[in-house]
């Protein structure tokens, strides 16, 4: 078994830099109290357990073509992620993730 301990800082795996406690930025979604610690001087994640809603913020940033759309996507896959069917998805859900990802393809070959 791995054993931990807790150190006074570390170092950013993408840049090298030095990090401290009093360093590190929180990244928050927009819409679950999750959040995820960042390297202050690459934006880095460096670590935090990512959840549905950590996930669907980071999602919509890259699917939202304007940046007032992108509560409207997070909602969307939100809406998605805790649907027990796809009927229970909500149709204006569907709609606005079918136009940013386009719409479900299946091939078996």
């Amino acid at each position: 078994m791995t054993e931990v301990n807790l150190v006074d800082s570390a170092k950013c795996p993408h840049c090298r830099e030095e990090v401290s406690g009093e360093e590190l930025n929180a990244l928050e979604t927009a819409m679950a109290e999750e959040t995820m610690l960042v390297c202050p001087e690459c934006d880095t994640i460096l670590g935090g357990a990512m959840g549905d809603g950590m996930f669907a913020s980071l999602a919509a940033t890259q699917l939202a073509e304007e940046l007032d759309e992108i509560r409207d996507v997070v909602e969307a896959l939100m809406d998605a992620a805790e649907a027990d069917q796809p009927d229970d998805i909500d149709d204006e859900s569907l709609e606005l993730l079918d136009d940013r990802m386009g719409a479900a393809e299946v091939n078996i070959n």
